[in-house]
């Protein structure tokens, strides 16, 4: 009988059984065994691709089920912004059942699930005391965020409180994206192929209705849980490509926002951005912060400072200077035209990604110069993921009561 690794070869710190990573710096223990006299149940390959075709066919279908209630996706009436409001619910469902199954089956968890998804439709569709217009943008943009805990909690079960835990479901949302990405290039190449075959061939085809109609909202939400079975299946066998495409692209998003920084403080009055410019800011904020937490998740601990990090830490100071301004503009805003739904949302969201930020540089230069030790930096990053879901929760429950009626 072979005895598991009981402590980290990284970091030395005990690892809890069956971990597959650090909880403390979060390394993955990719030589841990068990004993040989246990066997080791594991979902057979076929049957899992099996549930997870049927899980992408109902996604698919959940998208054009509410047409027959007369919610068509195209309709300006309604139904588009039926769609928009509930577009996470038709996907995010399936993915956490998907991950349940395969990760924590026969658990609490597995029968609370339902409850919050049920939760989330019910704010999205009937929690409105006066227009929904008011708040409608940012419910349908606060609500994906909500959700994406509860597949969290779903992938890390009850290590969900743990750094291992949450690290852990950092690297499966990054992988999650990019093979997502990669399967939507494949199927408009599919199809830009198939159209130009059609007319190679003379073969008169009206192909607008199927496409618009069918075959890309279809394959669109169809393709999200495929695309989980396959960032899941790659983390189980191997290192993932996010955190190595996320290295790839910190050095020309740092030259980015520098060039950003500078060109909004020599702008004259840079205070006084419009929305449409505050938006923007805000999307390459979220960026930034991506790659910094794939980037961050897959670092060795233990490795001595790179030029990486160096660039890292010089993103995030201007960064934290760009966040500054989207912040005061925000308020000038606010203190002209006065507080509505968005500008509340947005100046929320630009005080978490402050303190996120600006602890994670300050922790950045701690570690750089040797004074506070790497898996600091990862337990910050991983603290913010509850922060952002509860902001999210509060925008969705506490916005309509209040802007609805305005």
């Amino acid at each position: 009988m072979v005895e598991a690794r009981s402590t980290c070869t990284a970091c030395g710190t005990a690892l809890v059984d069956g971990a597959r990573f650090c909880h403390s710096c979060g390394t993955a223990v990719v030589d841990a065994t068990v004993p040989t006299s246990v066997e080791v149940a594991t979902p057979e390959p076929r049957s899992d691709l099996r549930f997870v075709l049927w899980l992408a066919l109902a996604a698919a279908a959940a998208i054009k089920v509410s047409a027959l209630f007369g919610a068509d996706l195209y309709e300006e009436t309604g139904g588009s912004t039926f769609h928009f409001r509930n577009l996470s619910l038709f996907v995010l469902p399936f993915v956490a059942w998907f991950l349940v199954r395969t990760r924590q089956p026969q658990t609490q968890i597995s029968r609370l699930l339902p409850l919050p998804f049920l939760a989330g439709a019910l704010v999205a569709n009937i929690w409105h005391l006066g227009d929904p217009a008011n708040t409608e943008v940012v419910l349908a943009l606060h609500l994906p965020v909500a959700l994406l805990l509860i597949v969290g909690v779903a992938h890390a079960g009850d290590g969900w409180r743990t750094v291992e835990g949450r690290l852990a479901f950092i690297r499966f949302t990054g992988e999650w994206m990019v093979h997502y990405v990669l399967l939507g290039l494949g199927g408009l190449a599919l199809v830009g192929l198939t159209a130009g075959g059609f007319e190679v061939l003379g073969i008169s085809a009206d192909l607008e209705y199927p496409l618009t109609g069918w075959i890309l909202p279809c394959g669109a939400m169809g393709a999200v849980v495929i695309a989980a079975w396959m960032a899941d299946r790659r983390l189980e066998t191997g290192d993932g490509i996010a955190p190595v495409l996320a290295r790839a692209f910190t050095p020309l998003f740092a030259v980015a926002v520098f060039v950003l920084l500078v060109g909004s403080l020599t702008a004259g009055d840079f205070l006084d951005m419009d929305r449409d410019a505050l938006v923007l800011l805000d999307v390459l904020l979220l960026v930034v912060l991506g790659l910094l937490l794939y980037t961050v998740s897959a670092r060795d601990p233990q490795a001595p400072p790179t030029w990486l990090d160096r660039i890292q830490i010089a993103l995030l100071v201007a960064a934290v200077v760009l966040d500054v301004i989207a912040l005061i503009s925000t308020l000038g805003r606010i203190g002209e035209w006065g507080l509505t739904a968005n500008r509340t949302a947005a100046l929320g969201i630009n005080l978490i990604l402050l303190a996120q930020l600006g602890g994670s540089a300050w922790l950045a230069i701690a570690a750089l110069r040797g004074r506070r030790p790497f898996p600091d930096l990862l337990r910050w990053q991983s603290r913010f993921l509850p922060v952002f879901a509860a902001w999210a929760t509060v925008v969705m429950v506490a916005f309509p009561p209040i802007f609805d009626l305005v």
